[in-house]
């Protein structure tokens, strides 16, 4: 019995096979995390991707709001092209709001990509911007106005490899990125004071004359167009 023992024992001590049994545990484990490595690579440059793309959306949106015939790279625009000389007071609603008849947030939004046109300023500047993505992201645009503060949001998603993936982690997985840029005019914000100022003493003329914000406001619209 004795010798049994210790010919079993010199067997189970012995290294003969140890490389096969060690390949045999080790090169899964190896081979499973470098496949883990490579999807979490992929996933993280499409989310990447996704961001850069909303960035540069929402910077371009911004760049040519205060004129949609700007050229979306270099910035320039053909002489004599602009949006009209009250798209500010009326499609931003600048007037409404010094009048008081639109308060709070007012929000233009289109759906990418972009399948149709729209007939408001806003839509058609927030679709310009929205066309220069590729048309294999998927989201929104939106122009938030809150009165001082205006600003592009682009929300943006990429689906993946979604046959492969779906089938490997039983979940539709997609690249999301997002990114706000703001509509910034220094000098327009001045006038822009300047002229709440003069409203707002025509206006306490206007009221004691009997005439409501809403009325002044149809009346200025008329004779801005």
């Amino acid at each position: 019995m004795p010798e049994k023992l210790r010919k079993w024992w010199k067997r189970l001590a012995s290294e003969d096979g140890a490389y096969t049994v060690e390949a045999s545990i080790i090169f899964p484990v190896v081979f499973y995390c470098c496949l883990a490595m490579l999807f979490f690579a992929m996933l993280m440059f499409q989310h990447v991707m996704t961001s850069h793309a909303a960035t540069l959306a929402a910077e371009r949106g911004a760049a040519f709001w205060d004129n949609s015939y700007k050229d979306a790279t270099t910035g320039s625009y053909p002489v004599g092209q602009q949006d009209g000389l009250y798209w500010r007071m009326l499609d931003d609603y600048m007037l409404d709001r010094l009048l008081g008849v639109v308060t709070g947030s007012v929000t233009n939004e289109v759906s990418l990509p972009v399948s149709s046109d729209s007939a408001s300023l806003p839509e058609k500047k927030l679709i310009r911007a929205g066309r220069l993505l590729p048309p294999i992201f998927h989201g929104e645009m939106k122009f938030d106005n809150i009165a001082i503060e205006r600003k592009v949001t682009v929300s943006l998603e990429r689906p993946l490899y979604q046959t492969a993936f779906e089938r490997l982690t039983r979940r539709r997985i997609s690249g999301e990125g997002g990114a706000s840029a703001a509509v910034v005019e220094p000098v327009e914000f001045i006038r822009s004071v300047e002229f709440a100022r003069y409203m707002s003493t025509k206006l306490a003329q206007w009221n004691k004359k009997g005439i409501s914000n809403e009325q002044a406001a149809d009346t200025i619209k008329r004779a801005a167009k």
